[in-house]
Order: C-alpha cells, then structure tokens, then sequence
C-alpha cells in the first residue's frame, strides 16, 4: 500500500486540476492554473522530499536537506526573501546541506570508505543492509548464499555483485540511491522485476530476463533520486 501513496497523490493532483479547470470553463472562478510561483519546486522536490522522510526505509538525513533546498527555491519564487537573488541564496543553502551531509556520514553505521568484497549477515535473519555516503561499496557474493538485501547509497557508488551467488529461492532487493551510483550485476537464467520510482534519475536495464516458467524471480524495488542505477 504504501508504495501505492505517490500514485494516489498523484491521481488527486490530477482530479483536482481537471475540476478546477472545468470550473473557470464555467466561469464558476476565474483564472485558474496549477502553475503559480515555485509550482515545480512543490511538485518534484517538496513533496517528493516529504514523502521520502516518513517512509520507513529513506536516508532522513537526504530527505531533509532535500525539503530544505526545495523550500529555499519555493521561497525564492514567492519573493518571500525579498530582493534575494537565486545565486545568493542557492549556495549558502547548498554548503549548509553539504555541511549536514558530512556530519551524519560521519555518525552512520555502515558508511564506508573504498569498501570492497564485503558481505553483510543480519545477526537476527532479517535482510542484510548496505549503506554507504561518501564512498564505495562493492558487496561480492562469489559461492556465498544470497536471499536478499537492503541498498542505501548516498553521494557515493555501490556494485552489488550477484554473478555467482548461491540463490536458492525468489528474493527482493531493495535500492534506495540518492545523489549516487549503483551498479546491480545479476547471474543468468532469472526472472527480473523492476518496481523503481525515480525523479532526476534512472534506472538502465541491460540484464536479459528469463522468460522460462519457473525461473527464480528477482525483484528490485526502491528510488533513484539524482542518480542512476546500472542492471546487468
């Protein structure tokens, strides 16, 4: 359900244009539109930023700074900051932003350095988690048993390396790449479902997916946001 939230508001924005629309056809009111003043700043970084901060799974730090510059660049555009020009203010709030980034890498668990050949096992069977700001990860899973896992990458680059892992049963991979690079490279013969929502991103499939019955499936869900994700 919860990844059916962005559809819905999306869906109401549209329902709500259309009727607004329909009534200054009308002349019920006058001179509506949905493109005020900052309109976009709104609609693909304020709201994208604030659904992101409550969803269980994001990096709340990005998410953050992210509503942060979306709500300097909304400001911006209201001429709420007065006769503040965009270059003035669009570089204090990205060394601010910069700034938060720098300080949480330094207190997250899991960031990582120029990481490589590490393999994560959850201590209480759940989902190994990967994190990494400010630098790379390359989980490689040669001959090693693969059920799934969780990816955070933020202004760094992760390769998953599933080539020659042992999967014995479907499994789900969570990607969440923000500001990042991901690269998920994936043992022949599987069935690959792709559940990604992206904004300023994008996700490059070139992985070639089975189309045999009963094929061990594949699942990547998640968010590309300022970056991209590479499948092979």
């Amino acid at each position: 359900m919860k990844r059916k939230i962005p559809l819905i508001v999306l869906g109401c924005v549209a329902i709500g244009a259309g009727v607004g629309y329909a009534l200054d056809a009308m002349g019920i009111i006058s001179n509506f539109t949905i493109f005020f003043p900052g309109w976009w700043a709104v609609f693909f970084i304020i709201l994208p930023s604030l659904y992101e901060l409550f969803r269980k799974e994001s990096n709340k730090v990005f998410s953050a700074c992210l509503l942060l510059l979306g709500t300097a660049l909304f400001a911006w555009q209201q001429d709420w900051l007065g006769n503040v020009s965009l270059g003035k203010l669009i570089w204090p709030v990205l060394l601010i932003i910069v700034g938060i980034l720098v300080i949480a890498s330094a207190f997250t668990k899991g960031h990582s350095h120029s990481v490589t050949n590490v393999v994560v096992v959850a201590e209480d069977g759940s989902l190994p988690k990967y994190e990494v700001s400010f630098g790379e990860l390359c989980p490689d899973y040669n001959g090693q048993p693969f059920s799934g896992c969780c990816v955070d990458a933020s202004f760094g680059k992760v390769t998953l390396d599933l080539r020659q892992a042992v999967i014995e049963k479907d499994c789900t991979i969570q990607m969440d790449v923000a500001f990042a690079g991901a690269e998920l490279m994936l043992p022949p013969g599987c069935r690959l479902n792709i559940q990604m929502d992206s904004a300023f991103g994008g996700v490059d499939n070139r992985y070639a997916s089975s189309t045999e019955e009963g094929a061990l499936a594949i699942q990547v869900l998640g968010n590309v946001n300022f970056g991209g994700l590479s499948i092979s």
